[in-house]
Order: C-alpha cells, then structure tokens, then sequence
C-alpha cells in the first residue's frame, strides 16, 4: 500500500498536480514509525518527493532535521544526511553540505555504492566552490584509488586540469 502512495505522488508530481501528490505523500509522513520498519523505509524515498513540492528556502531543510532527531537509530538515517548534503548543495552552501556529505559518508554502508560515490564527487564539488584545489585534488586521488576508477568522469578531468594550472602556477604544490 504505502508503495503505491509513493508511486502516486510520483505520478501527480509529474503531472503537475502538487497537491494531489501532497495528499499522498501525507499518507506515508504523517506516521511512518507507528507503520512498522518497512513503512520508515518508504518515508525515507518520499522526502526527496516532498522536497520537489515545497517552497524553495528551509522548509525542507527543516523537515530533514526534524526526521533526524526523530530517527536516531535507523537504519536509513545515512540517506537523510545524503538528502540533506544535496539540499544544502543546491541552495550552494558548499560549507554546509561539505559538513552534512562526510558525515553522510562515514554512517553509509558498503551497500550504497552508486550514493557513495555521488556524495564522493560532490564533495569534490564543494570543495572546487570553495577554492579548496589542493583539498579537491587529493580528495579525487583518494576516490580514484577506492574505487579504481578507470574512465575519468567529467568533474574529475576538470579538477585535473586545474591541479596541473596549479602546479604550474604554484610549483610548491607539486
């Protein structure tokens, strides 16, 4: 049941219907302890949705914060750090999300591979924001030799060249 109340939400949201898909979405945050376990695993795939009808600004930052202390023990907390690294992202508060990604990373399991790694190249980003080039680059060598990265991905070819521009600029970085 709760799926197809996700699934529904989805479906408004692309429609273009947000309160429609709002109504939805009330069905599984309103309660999703009292639901049992599976239902808190599907609260936590409905707040990216929720994040799509709310104003821009702290609504949902405040709704990630207020999930956080309500759910200090589940097994799903790592995925609202990673929500709330992204929304801090967007919002380019490159400090914040910096801080909300690594925490995000150190809670993460072995399992989550493809979040892992997206949080691993935005902080790369952040640090890229907030002309941290030195940090950056050593950040990607250190994803680059985890994850034995064969083909260079757009964000790490960039962040290549500018550590070359600064080893030419800066001989001292090398």
């Amino acid at each position: 049941m709760q799926t197809t109340y996700l699934q529904l939400a989805q479906h408004f949201i692309e429609a273009g219907q947000p309160d429609s898909a709002q109504l939805y979405l009330a069905q599984i945050l309103d309660k999703p302890l009292a639901k049992g376990a599976e239902w808190e695993e599907i609260y936590f795939e409905a707040l990216p949705l929720q994040s799509q009808l709310l104003p821009k600004g702290n609504a949902y930052e405040k709704q990630l914060t207020q999930a956080l202390q309500a759910y200090p023990q589940s097994p799903h907390r790592h995925k609202l750090w990673f929500y709330l690294a992204q929304h801090h992202y967007q919002q380019q508060e490159f400090g914040a999300a910096q801080k909300a990604f690594l925490t995000f990373l150190q809670l993460a399991p072995a399992t989550e591979i493809s979040l892992v790694r997206e949080a691993q190249l935005r902080l790369v980003q952040c640090h890229l924001a907030q002309n941290q080039i030195v940090s950056a680059s050593q950040l990607l060598e250190e994803i680059r030799l985890t994850h034995q990265v064969a083909q260079k991905s757009s964000t790490e070819k960039l962040v290549l060249k500018i550590k070359r521009l600064g080893e030419v600029i800066y001989p001292a970085l090398k």
